[in-house]
């Protein structure tokens, strides 16, 4: 996915924690949004639906999601329960 997608105020918050943290930030993001929309993006037929989903579903993130998100990405409880999923999926390590 683009920043290019998300608001301005989503894409610096994002860099923020990006400058705080390190670039382990982007994949946690990713994964708590994807999560976040399992139900929508699921329920696609084919990766054409599912970019289509990232685009107008997804990327409408209010700034009460992005609080959420904020706090499950810094929360290392959150972190710990799903660095497996984060390896598996993204080759985090």
């Amino acid at each position: 996915m683009f920043a290019s997608q998300f608001s301005v105020g989503f894409a610096v918050r994002v860099l923020d924690l990006v400058m705080l943290h390190g670039v382990d930030v982007i994949a946690k993001f990713a994964l708590a949004i994807v999560l976040d929309h399992k139900k929508e993006l699921m329920q696609c037929n084919g990766l054409e639906q599912v970019m289509e989903c990232f685009k107008t579903v997804v990327t409408q993130i209010t700034s009460t999601k992005l609080d959420r998100y904020l706090r499950k990405v810094i929360d290392a409880e959150w972190d710990k329960q799903n660095a497996y999923i984060c390896r598996r999926v993204f080759c985090y390590e």
